[in-house]
Protein backbone atom coordinates (compact mmCIF):
# COMPACT_ATOMS: atom_id res chain seq x y z
CA UNK A 1 0.00 0.00 0.00
CA UNK A 2 1.42 3.57 -1.20
CA UNK A 3 0.14 6.41 0.90
CA UNK A 4 0.68 9.50 -1.57
CA UNK A 5 0.15 12.94 -0.22
CA UNK A 6 0.00 16.60 -1.34
CA UNK A 7 0.47 19.27 0.78
CA UNK A 8 0.84 22.53 1.04
CA UNK A 9 1.02 23.35 4.83
CA UNK A 10 1.63 20.12 6.12
CA UNK A 11 -1.85 18.62 7.29
CA UNK A 12 -2.11 16.34 4.18
CA UNK A 13 1.60 15.16 5.23
CA UNK A 14 0.42 14.65 8.68
CA UNK A 15 -2.80 13.31 8.00
CA UNK A 16 -1.04 10.53 5.95
CA UNK A 17 0.98 9.76 8.76
CA UNK A 18 -1.90 8.74 11.02
CA UNK A 19 -3.49 6.71 7.95
CA UNK A 20 0.00 4.70 7.76
CA UNK A 21 -0.44 4.33 11.42
CA UNK A 22 -3.16 3.03 10.82
CA UNK A 23 -2.76 1.19 7.80
CA UNK A 24 0.28 -0.78 9.95
CA UNK A 25 -1.85 -1.83 12.75
CA UNK A 26 -4.44 -3.21 9.98
CA UNK A 27 -1.40 -5.91 8.87
CA UNK A 28 -0.56 -3.18 5.43
CA UNK A 29 3.30 -2.62 5.18
CA UNK A 30 2.41 0.95 3.73
CA UNK A 31 4.82 3.66 2.14
CA UNK A 32 4.66 7.34 2.49
CA UNK A 33 5.39 8.96 -0.59
CA UNK A 34 5.51 12.88 -0.93
CA UNK A 35 3.59 13.79 -4.81
CA UNK A 36 7.18 16.33 -4.90
CA UNK A 37 9.17 13.06 -6.29
CA UNK A 38 6.70 12.43 -8.67
CA UNK A 39 7.82 10.39 -11.86
CA UNK A 40 4.96 8.59 -14.49
CA UNK A 41 7.06 5.30 -12.43
CA UNK A 42 5.37 5.63 -9.42
CA UNK A 43 2.69 3.48 -10.44
CA UNK A 44 4.14 0.54 -12.09
CA UNK A 45 3.84 -1.76 -9.05
CA UNK A 46 1.53 -0.14 -6.98
CA UNK A 47 -1.69 -1.64 -6.48
CA UNK A 48 -3.19 -0.05 -3.07
CA UNK A 49 -3.42 4.14 -3.18
CA UNK A 50 -3.97 6.12 -0.79
CA UNK A 51 -4.67 9.79 -1.68
CA UNK A 52 -4.23 12.60 1.10
CA UNK A 53 -4.69 15.77 -1.24
CA UNK A 54 -5.03 19.52 -0.19
CA UNK A 55 -6.26 22.32 -2.42
CA UNK A 56 -4.31 25.94 -2.70
CA UNK A 57 -5.34 29.08 -3.82
CA UNK A 58 -8.29 29.04 -6.38
CA UNK A 59 -8.65 25.34 -6.91
CA UNK A 60 -5.25 24.31 -7.24
CA UNK A 61 -3.00 21.86 -6.47
CA UNK A 62 -0.28 22.14 -4.00
CA UNK A 63 3.50 22.60 -4.67
CA UNK A 64 4.53 19.37 -4.50
CA UNK A 65 1.57 17.58 -6.71
CA UNK A 66 1.58 20.21 -9.58
CA UNK A 67 3.78 17.48 -11.88
CA UNK A 68 1.66 14.74 -10.68
CA UNK A 69 -2.02 16.98 -11.50
CA UNK A 70 -0.60 17.94 -15.07
CA UNK A 71 0.42 14.07 -15.58
CA UNK A 72 -3.16 12.67 -14.95
CA UNK A 73 -5.15 15.71 -16.75
CA UNK A 74 -3.03 15.47 -19.92
CA UNK A 75 -4.76 14.23 -22.62
CA UNK A 76 -2.17 12.03 -24.18
CA UNK A 77 -3.06 9.45 -20.81
CA UNK A 78 -4.76 6.30 -21.76
CA UNK A 79 -7.98 5.19 -20.23
CA UNK A 80 -6.13 2.02 -19.53
CA UNK A 81 -2.82 3.50 -17.80
CA UNK A 82 -3.80 2.62 -14.26
CA UNK A 83 -5.65 -0.24 -14.99
CA UNK A 84 -5.14 -2.75 -11.48
CA UNK A 85 -4.90 0.12 -9.08
CA UNK A 86 -7.71 -0.13 -6.67
CA UNK A 87 -7.64 3.65 -4.80
CA UNK A 88 -9.11 6.25 -2.64
CA UNK A 89 -9.12 9.71 -2.18
CA UNK A 90 -8.91 11.68 0.86
CA UNK A 91 -9.52 15.49 -0.16
CA UNK A 92 -8.68 18.10 2.32
CA UNK A 93 -10.18 21.56 2.10
CA UNK A 94 -11.71 24.23 3.96
CA UNK A 95 -14.98 24.93 3.55
CA UNK A 96 -14.86 28.58 3.22
CA UNK A 97 -13.07 28.32 0.02
CA UNK A 98 -14.98 28.47 -3.29
CA UNK A 99 -12.92 25.19 -4.84
CA UNK A 100 -13.90 23.53 -1.59
CA UNK A 101 -11.40 20.24 -1.73
CA UNK A 102 -11.00 21.05 -5.63
CA UNK A 103 -7.96 19.17 -6.52
CA UNK A 104 -9.14 15.66 -4.52
CA UNK A 105 -12.21 15.37 -6.29
CA UNK A 106 -9.78 16.45 -9.85
CA UNK A 107 -7.67 13.33 -8.84
CA UNK A 108 -10.51 11.49 -8.34
CA UNK A 109 -12.25 11.82 -11.49
CA UNK A 110 -9.45 11.36 -13.67
CA UNK A 111 -8.14 8.07 -11.75
CA UNK A 112 -11.11 6.53 -12.69
CA UNK A 113 -11.40 7.88 -15.83
CA UNK A 114 -7.65 6.57 -16.52
CA UNK A 115 -9.19 3.34 -15.44
CA UNK A 116 -8.32 3.36 -11.74
CA UNK A 117 -11.00 1.47 -9.61
CA UNK A 118 -12.05 3.13 -6.18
Amino acid sequence: MHIFFGSQTGAAQNYSKILSEEAQKAGFEPQVVDLMDFTPDFFKDVKIAIFALATHGEGEPTDNAKKFNEYIIAPERSATEFKGLKYTVFALGNKQYQFYCAQGRRANEYLEKLGAER
